[in-house]
């Protein structure tokens, strides 16, 4: 697996207000449909994108459910007990904030070897997962 996707991913690409990422998450999304096996997304990035969508896009529900449609195309990594104690682990381990390290233990549970992401420091390893942001 190549990467998990954070929100931001998922949201710049139906974001239009700034245009060069718009441009970027939505060919990221696209080669991801493409290549399933090579991208996952958290059910956390599906739930958040979705908040996010409702709250600072004010997009209609049945827009959220259009885009949700489209996602579900990707690999979902669940929160169960594992993925949510090896994400207190992260956290112990590197400081992060609760959710990112459970980001970081979906993107372990996925065997992605990255996470494309602005909320973590570009080039930071944690394990054996790297941080790249995309944009």
């Amino acid at each position: 697996m190549k990467a998990l996707l954070d929100t931001n991913v998922l949201v710049y690409a139906v974001d239009r207000s700034d245009a060069k990422k718009n441009a970027k998450a939505v060919s990221i999304v696209q080669a991801a449909l493409r290549d399933r096996r090579d991208y996952a997304v958290s059910s956390q990035s599906l739930s958040e994108f979705a908040n996010v969508a409702f709250r600072k896009l004010a997009l209609p529900a049945d827009s959220i459910l259009e885009f949700l449609r489209v996602f579900k195309g990707l690999a979902t990594i669940l929160p169960d007990n594992e993925v949510i104690a090896r994400g207190v682990e992260i956290k112990a381990l590197y400081g992060l904030q609760f959710y990112d390290a459970t980001l970081v233990a979906a993107a372990e549970r996925a065997g992605a070897r990255e996470i494309w992401s602005e909320d973590l420091n570009p080039g930071q390893r944690y394990g054996g997962i790297l941080a790249v942001n995309p944009f």
